[in-house]
């Protein structure tokens, strides 16, 4: 039989499935350091470590379009080269 628990966020419990332990291996000096960023935006460090994994495996699903939208900006070169491009490409 699995459990279920509240967890009190907000002064709200929310409702969350059973949560499974994960032992990782990082190095010792980096520990106290993650545990003060952690800290310093009111989560835990499971909690830091959760949201690193969700974030990381949205990226994984989400195309290379996707991830790299809005990331570049145009060159405004003045070189001959890049005017021929714009030329062939931008101009109608």
């Amino acid at each position: 039989m699995q459990l279920d628990y509240y967890t009190y966020i907000d002064q709200e419990y929310t409702y969350s499935p059973m949560k499974a332990k994960l032992t990782i291996t990082v190095d010792k000096e980096l520990i106290p350091a993650a545990k003060r960023y952690a800290r310093s935006r009111g989560k835990s460090l499971s909690q830091l470590v959760e949201d690193g994994l969700r974030q990381a495996v949205a990226q994984r699903d989400e195309g290379f379009a996707q991830r790299w939208r809005g990331r570049f900006r145009a060159a405004h070169g003045e070189d001959e080269r890049s005017a021929r491009l714009a030329k062939k490409y931008l101009d109608p």
